[in-house]
């Protein structure tokens, strides 16, 4: 995980060399910073997040200190530290808000109460964000209610309690009317069948008649669906048009990036290969890293959706806006020349640097570069790396800038350069700790009682803050870095399933493979090694390659999974299922796990004859003893489809995003 940032208030000193000390020695990385009195604790608060405050009693007013954080959600929690405890003081600090109170000589009691309470904050922070995305859901859900072209209602009862605008366009204002029995829209041959539906309260679709404005009778498809566990029922009204609408709304969604409503990567990059002769602005947060510490790690996600929201925002008729990855976001212009869109991102850079952008009692201010590709380069790849380079040009400089590239710099050795830039960052990144290892869960749909999850590798690079695997791994790839990285993925995920073997929980690991590693001869003396000395249960340690590897490297790959297999370790196959003779793989590699193509899931609930297709290839796996994994899952109605076709494993956002655990 990263550093816990830790704020010592004492007016002497050594009191936060004290607490360095003895959460150092308890294996906690701490970055201890000291403040003389509260009210300068309460200055530094304005400056940054803190994980945890010791406050030296009775030297410091415990309410003082208390009222620092009284507007955090969820508070930074406080231990006092004394040098006598009484029942007194004792009282004061519990009754100001103090998570405890401990003799400030004990380190080894003032190291247990950080980490329970540690535990504990991350455990609030994560219920504090499943609770912003719950009520994100849920007014996206209540939007889309209100605004949808089918005709909806919610009732109770039988009884309406709630109509959209197309119910009463349909049934007239004084039967859309709240307190309206839901029958009296129906011809009375639909009642018996509706009845038993209202009375049965599951999700069920009728085929009935409509009594519409004007009593007209109008054949309708209806859809019921509960709604929670208070009774309360969902109808939908569809029409032919309102189906079409209905998969439009769909659509639409599969295209969005959830949290920004920007286009997501996929839809974006579509959206440049259909798109040639526009103008493409790639546009990033500058010096994310101080972000972070500044703001925490929610903290600067939440800034970066605020940021992403605000860019939208400022995109006229015509534009089009997509979500790349994190910070990074992707901008279509109609055509420009290199004055007018040098003029046009000054004045977005302008707004962003004007806006103050707040996350839980805390604000910052944000800059911004942008690099630039201009029309006239027909392949959709080269665009973007065109683009992405110019970023880079523009943050090389300190940022709060604007590159274009430039048609002649194509012939300028400029990857040689780059390469040997990138050499030079990845070397020190690795020296230097710079490697951010995120796990994603990886969710059992057979009701199993074990923790999996898959590795994502970041790297927070000092000048451009987060960079993306897809920027600096092909680099280390024509550099030959690339066994020194896995060798670090490998040994951050041994670590810890070590630490998690000594806390007696049945952890997974799934860590990717590269080409380079799969060609590595040392690769099996060397994990041997690692394996020996951790003595941890190694079939936790699950290896990954994809089936365009295998394919590409089948002799190789058979060897190492023969070897990993040897090791005791698991392997899995990625990417399984999307290129036509798949399942032949199956014959040549030893495979406990297989996370199936995300393509071949894509729109599963709209294509039965798919579905069929995935279920008997998860039935040809269990056949093998194999394990399937269904990965990208964005909704609850795709997990249930997945759980219906046999699959044994899911993951994705909506479950949860992945969350940095491992740091340097």
């Amino acid at each position: 995980m990263t550093d816990v940032r830790v704020l010592v208030v004492s007016p002497a000193p050594e009191l936060a060399s004290r607490v360095n000390t003895a959460l150092r020695g308890a294996g906690i990385v701490v970055q201890v910073e000291w403040a003389s009195t509260a009210a300068d604790a309460a200055k530094q608060f304005e400056r940054g997040h803190y994980d945890l405050i010791f406050a030296d009693l009775p030297a410091v007013d415990p309410v003082a200190v208390a009222k620092i954080t009284a507007k955090q959600k969820p508070p930074t929690p406080i231990i006092g530290l004394a040098e006598e405890i009484d029942d007194d003081l004792l009282t004061k600090s519990l009754k100001a808000g103090l998570r405890d109170l401990v003799l400030s000589e004990r380190g080894l009691h003032i190291a247990a109460v950080a980490r329970r309470e540690l535990e504990a904050l991350t455990a609030m922070r994560a219920v504090a964000a499943a609770h912003g995305h719950a009520e994100t859901a849920r007014g996206e859900r209540d939007a889309l209610f209100v605004h949808s072209g089918d005709a909806l209602a919610r009732a109770e009862d039988g009884i309406v309690v709630e109509s959209n605008p197309a119910w009463a366009e349909l049934f007239g204002e004084d039967r859309a009317t709240v307190g309206t029995p839901v029958m009296d829209v129906f011809d009375s041959a639909a009642h018996p069948a509706l009845r038993a539906a209202l009375r049965k309260g599951s999700a069920t679709t009728l085929e009935l008649t409509a009594r519409g404005e004007g009593q007209t009778s109008v054949p309708v498809s209806v859809a019921l669906r509960p709604l929670g566990d208070r009774g309360l029922l969902e109808i939908a009204i569809r029409s032919g048009a309102g189906q079409r609408t209905l998969a439009l709304e769909l659509e639409r969604a599969q295209r969005e990036d959830r949290d920004t409503g920007l286009l997501n990567r996929a839809a974006f990059i579509e959206a440049i290969t259909h798109r040639p002769n526009d103008t493409l602005v790639l546009a990033r947060i500058d010096d994310f890293a101080r972000l972070v510490e500044q703001m925490g790690v929610l903290g600067s996600d939440s800034v970066a959706v605020q940021f992403a929201k605000f860019v939208r925002s400022r995109l006229d008729t015509g534009c089009l806006g997509g979500r790349l990855e994190g910070t990074l976001l992707g901008l279509l212009l109609p055509a420009q020349d290199k004055d007018a869109i040098l003029a046009w991102c000054g004045e977005l850079a302008t707004a962003i640097a004007g806006k103050v952008f707040e996350y839980a009692g805390r604000s910052t201010a944000l800059a911004a570069s942008f690099g630039v590709r201009l029309s006239g380069e027909p392949d959709p790849g080269k665009r973007l790396d065109q683009a992405l380079s110019a970023l880079r040009s523009a943050r090389a400089g300190g940022g709060k800038a604007v590159e274009v590239h430039s048609d002649a710099e194509e012939a300028a050795p400029v990857d040689t350069v780059s390469d040997a830039e990138w050499a030079a960052r990845i070397k020190r990144a690795l020296v230097s700790g710079h490697f951010r290892l995120a796990f994603q869960p990886v969710a059992s749909l057979r009701g199993e009682n074990t923790e999996s999850n898959d590795t994502l590798l970041r790297l927070l690079d000092p000048e451009q803050g987060e960079v993306l695997p897809g920027e600096f791994l092909p680099a280390a790839e024509r550099v030959g870095l690339m066994t020194a990285i896995d060798r670090w993925v490998f040994a951050s995920a041994v670590k810890t399933l070590s630490e998690e073997s000594h806390r007696k929980r049945g952890t997974t690991i799934f860590v990717r493979v590269s080409d380079a590693s799969l060609k590595d001869p040392t690769l099996e003396k060397w994990l041997t090694s690692q394996l020996q000395t951790a003595q941890l249960h190694p079939g936790r340690l699950v290896f990954e390659i994809s089936e365009m590897q295998a394919e590409k490297l089948l002799k190789e790959a058979r060897a190492h999974a023969a070897m990993f297999k040897a090791l005791g370790c698991g392997f899995l196959l990625s990417r399984f299922g999307g290129r036509p003779g798949s399942a032949q793989m199956l014959d040549h590699l030893p495979i406990d796990y297989v996370k199936l193509d995300t393509e071949m899931l894509a729109g599963l609930g709209r294509d039965p004859a798919r579905q069929k297709s995935v279920q008997a290839l998860i039935e040809q796996l269990r056949e093998r003893d194999a394990l399937s994994i269904a990965p990208g899952v964005e909704d609850a109605n795709n997990m249930a489809l997945l759980w219906q076709l046999g699959v044994d494993f899911v993951q994705g956002n909506y479950l949860q995003e992945p969350e940095v655990v491992i740091s340097g």
